[in-house]
């Protein structure tokens, strides 16, 4: 559960799992606002739905809202829900069993939802659709109090009351205390309220031979078999299980859809496999033909919808916040929970907002498409593939490369999305002339990368497993799930996942690449071209994907931002320049500007000069300085700290300046005052890599105190030299810095605990050594040191 809200609530849960008494939960529920429950916990309003009608919701008030949050993520997480049910299941996807080098290339399993709802009724003689009528409203305290005392819930009158007023409208809104529209644990609690009523339609299907699934209060009933059962006898035994089950059926909108008419089955059409209603695609295609043969902006698209008659929703492929007039707006959560106003957006951020909802047009239309289709597919080898559903596909593709041209066409930023999708899409490769080997997205894996995907994949809820795949796990993984779970023995399986599927940061591979932007293969990014016409874009391109891309997902956040957006830079020159086309970092053109840019960005991010510009000092150590205000406690040895190399600096500041931070707050009463030398209490020197020893660079802070400890305790055996940290010291401050300083190496902390003397520990790893003394100079003794890692 999500853990500010879990720390927040920790006492009201815990009564429901049967540890707390009531009367402190009930107070507990007092002390947050939450009880007793009143009209004033929620706010009315009304929205007009497609027909013309008002549907009334409610919002939430803040606090009730985060008791409902927990509440629905432990009844979604504690109780199972009917597999007939589609809507309200949680999104996270299931994640493949076996990874190989051609599996990793699909999509994870489709979560469920409105197209898993509608899947199992494609190709059928008859479609049945029911609509349950005032769905949440039915869904009365009394139901929801009954359910609770019942099988599996079995909690007491007095639980079953009040969680029932937590999660029911209160009388002084609706007489019949129903479920709230618009309320976090309102899904959940009806998927559970079904569950009986899921079970008898699916016994009566299995019987019948039927298909059923339900979505929200929707039921879908499909069948091949007419001799067995008759469309009319499956709606009437489908509406007395309805009515025994305390719900009506709303007959006028019961369809009956035969196979010679279009059947719908959440706004989806599944005569023969999934599809679009057709006009919904031709309007699609259309915008995207006039956007690049018609229109030359955003703007005249958009006001040649409004002079447009009888306009459908589909037809508009306008995002919400473009308003009448040629107002360009978004939608914003105003002061009246539940209402939205409008804010001016600019030109630049509209254009993006209707690009990425044209996008997403396209995309849920391939995702209707290419469903049911589970290996990659190649439209050239088309046995497993209908002649419809292939003219679909094809559609879908040829949207997409319409699209990756108007991007081009406008500037949007967004055409890298459509070269990633080529990855999986052979024939989108071929309509925007796409060379796969120009892309830079961390695609093959290698045997390791296989391997530690196969084995998340097995991992389920035993803890102990996780601590099997942390000791065989490479030792920069096991660096950073240390970092990120803050133990040496307890580690959660989402940050598991994250790391294996997403990558993590390792400081030697991105040293690799700083070593080969320096001196080597990318150096030519840095320096002028003996060309006359400057640097041949093509070959800049292959030397950064041959580089980067086995490296990409173990880099920081900020190198691979910034030398993606110099890779989808340089690629959008050559594509409409031609592979001929070169770059001059000194003399930029109209068409080279950005690509000049992003490489300035990216030099700007990584590269030290020896100068008085651009050196450790100005670009890392002041700035950290005057970013966590401590000018007036610490001095600044300016000696040594203009060396020429390519590094992370965001990594270097952001980890000093917290630091430095952390050190301020919890600075001895005697340093804040100063000396009669005039000497600041700390001091910072960089100490460069040296040239034949092991020791790699690092910032080093001094203590001029040298009998000051560091304020804590480390609860270690003294008599054993070296060993792990139990206890974790990071916290605040000091966790920020260790997690920033991860893609450059390590933080230690130096001195006298508490508890201990003359004891260096790494608080990235935790693990401490004892030193036989540490060196005490001019300088002080050493306190803090950020060192590289070299090996």
């Amino acid at each position: 559960m999500n853990n500010k809200r879990t720390a927040k609530n920790n006492n009201f849960l815990a009564y429901w799992l049967g540890i707390k008494s009531p009367e402190l939960d009930i107070k507990v529920l007092k002390n947050i606002k939450c009880w007793p429950i009143t009209a004033n916990h929620y706010n009315r309003f009304t929205i007009k739905k497609r027909n013309g009608s008002k549907r009334e919701l409610v919002s939430v008030n803040k606090s009730l809202k985060t008791v409902q949050s927990d509440l629905a993520e432990y009844f979604a997480v504690t109780y199972g829900i009917s597999k007939y049910a589609h809507a309200f299941i949680s999104k996270e996807p299931e994640t493949l069993s076996v990874f190989s080098q051609e599996a990793i290339l699909v999509d994870k399993l489709r979560p469920k939802g409105i197209v898993s709802n509608a899947l199992p009724h494609t190709n059928k003689r008859v479609v049945i659709s029911l609509d349950l009528k005032d769905f949440f409203p039915t869904i009365t305290f009394p139901r929801v109090m009954g359910m609770l005392k019942g099988e599996p819930y079995n909690f007491s009158n007095k639980q079953a009351a009040v969680i029932s007023s937590l999660i029911c409208l209160p009388k002084d809104i609706d007489e019949n205390q129903g479920l709230p529209q618009g309320a976090p644990t309102s899904p959940v609690i009806s998927n559970l309220i079904c569950n009986k009523l899921d079970y008898q339609l699916g016994k009566m299907s299995k019987k019948y031979d039927i298909t059923y699934t339900r979505y929200a209060d929707d039921l879908t009933f499909s069948t091949n078999n007419l001799k067995r059962i008759s469309a009319e006898e499956i709606v009437s035994l489908a509406t007395q299980y309805v009515d025994r089950n305390g719900f009506k059926v709303n007959e006028a909108k019961t369809k009956i859809m035969f196979k010679n008419q279009r059947q719908m089955v959440t706004s989806i059409l599944v005569n023969e496999g999934l599809n679009l209603p057709k006009k919904q695609v031709d309007a699609l295609r259309a915008t995207l033909y006039n956007l690049e043969n018609t229109y030359n902006n955003v703007e005249d698209a958009v006001d040649k919808f409004w002079n447009m008659k009888n306009k459908k929703a589909y037809d508009s492929l306008v995002p919400v916040g473009f308003y009448k007039g040629g107002y360009r707006g978004r939608f914003i959560k105003s002061k009246n929970k539940g209402l939205k106003g409008n804010k001016p957006v600019s030109k630049k951020e509209f254009d993006k907002i209707y690009a990425l909802h044209l996008l997403g047009r396209i995309l849920w239309y391939g995702q209707i498409t290419t469903t049911a289709i589970n290996t990659p597919y190649d439209l050239s080898k088309r046995q497993y593939i209908s002649p419809k559903q292939h003219s679909r596909i094809n559609k879908y593709e040829e949207m997409l490369a319409a699209f990756y041209r108007i991007s081009m066409k406008f500037n949007w930023s967004v055409e890298h999305i459509v070269l990633r999708l080529a990855n999986k899409l052979p024939h989108l490769q071929s309509l925007v002339k796409m060379n796969p080997n120009f892309l830079l997205e961390h695609i093959l894996l290698d045997d390791l990368e296989l391997e530690l995907r196969d084995k998340v994949s097995k991992l389920r809820i035993e803890k102990e497993k996780y601590t099997e795949f942390f000791d065989s796990a490479p030792r920069s993984l096991q660096r950073v799930l240390r970092v990120f779970n803050r133990s040496h023995n307890s580690f959660a399986l989402n940050k598991i996942k994250s790391c294996v599927e997403s990558g993590w940061p390792v400081p030697l591979k991105q040293q690799i690449l700083f070593e080969k932007l320096a001196t080597e293969e990318l150096s030519d990014l840095f320096h002028k071209s003996t060309n006359i016409k400057g640097h041949n874009v093509k070959t800049l391109l292959e030397d950064i994907v041959k580089v980067v891309r086995p490296e990409l997902i173990y880099l920081s956040d900020n190198v691979r931002v910034k030398i993606t957006r110099v890779h989808r830079e340089l690629l959008s020159l050559m594509r409409t320049e031609g592979d001929g086309v070169c770059i001059d970092f000194e003399n930029e053109t109209a068409k080279t500007e950005q690509a000049v840019q992003a490489i300035r960005d990216l030099k700007s991010e990584v590269r030290l000069y020896e100068s008085d510009i651009d050196n450790f000092y100005l670009k890392i150590v002041l700035p950290a300085v005057k970013n966590s205000r401590t000018l007036n406690i610490v001095d600044i040895d300016k000696d040594d700290m203009n060396p020429s190399i390519v590094t992370d600096i965001y990594a270097w500041r952001e980890a000093l300046t917290k630091v430095l931070i952390s050190i301020k707050q919890h600075i001895d009463k005697s340093e804040s005052i100063g000396n009669s030398s005039g000497k600041k209490p700390f001091l910072i020197k960089l100490r460069d890599e040296h040239p034949t020893s092991s020791l790699p660079r690092a910032i080093e802070i001094y203590r001029r105190d040298v009998e000051l400890p560091f304020n804590k305790k480390l609860d270690i055996d003294v008599n054993s030299a070296e060993g792990k940290v139990m206890k974790w010291l990071t916290g605040g401050d000091l966790s920020s810095a260790v997690k920033a300083f991860l893609p450059i190496g390590d933080i230690f902390v130096h001195g006298n605990f508490k508890d201990c003397e003359n004891v260096t520990v790494n608080l990235t790893e935790h693990f401490y050594k004892v030193e036989d003394n540490l060196e005490i100079s001019g300088n002080g003794k050493l306190f803090f040191s950020l060192q590289e890692i070299k090996e």
